[in-house]
């Protein structure tokens, strides 16, 4: 409910600021998982390989679904946040209707701006600090499928040695 009342305080251009800076945080993570999702698709290898080989494909593949449930976790809670934060924009609205219907006093105003405007950077603090999170973390798993699709194609390349070697013995 202290959430409703700082919210109440936003001017409607500061509210509606708040929701397009929303609408762009989901989309950025939406982005970042689409990205992630184009790359896993463009790594699958098709080759027969020994046990360990598949094995570490199958420990590739499980890094890249928790990287997509992971972002869409991201998602969920932006998309909460954004849920949360219209339903309060709304009680704002409705008190800013009635504060105009009865001729707020201008120290009320200013004091409703202020909090407003502490809102609103405290609102876009916390949508950086969500963004920043889920793309560092995003880069995380990528370094690490990364690290594991360069140690996949070393052995790939020296059983690939040792075959064209064994070839060349048996004939």
């Amino acid at each position: 409910m202290a959430r409703a009342k700082e919210l109440h305080q936003y001017r409607r251009e500061d509210l509606l600021e708040i929701m397009v800076q929303q609408q762009l945080t989901m989309e950025q993570v939406q982005l970042a998982t689409d990205e992630a999702d184009e790359k896993n698709r463009h790594r699958e290898i098709e080759m027969e390989t020994p046990g360990s080989m598949v094995q570490e494909t199958e420990k590739i593949r499980l890094i890249m679904e928790e990287t997509d449930r992971k972002a869409q976790e991201i998602l969920r809670d932006v998309q909460k946040l954004r849920s949360d934060w219209a339903k309060e924009a709304d009680d704002l609205r409705k008190k800013i209707r009635q504060a105009e219907q009865t001729h707020a006093a201008d120290d009320g105003a200013a004091t409703l701006k202020k909090s407003g405007e502490e809102m609103l950077r405290k609102a876009r603090a916390e949508a950086k600090e969500i963004l920043g999170k889920a793309e560092a973390e995003r880069d995380a798993i990528r370094r690490e499928g990364d690290k594991k699709l360069k140690e996949l194609n070393a052995q790939i390349q020296s059983l690939s040695a040792q075959i064209a070697e064994r070839s060349k013995n048996t004939k």
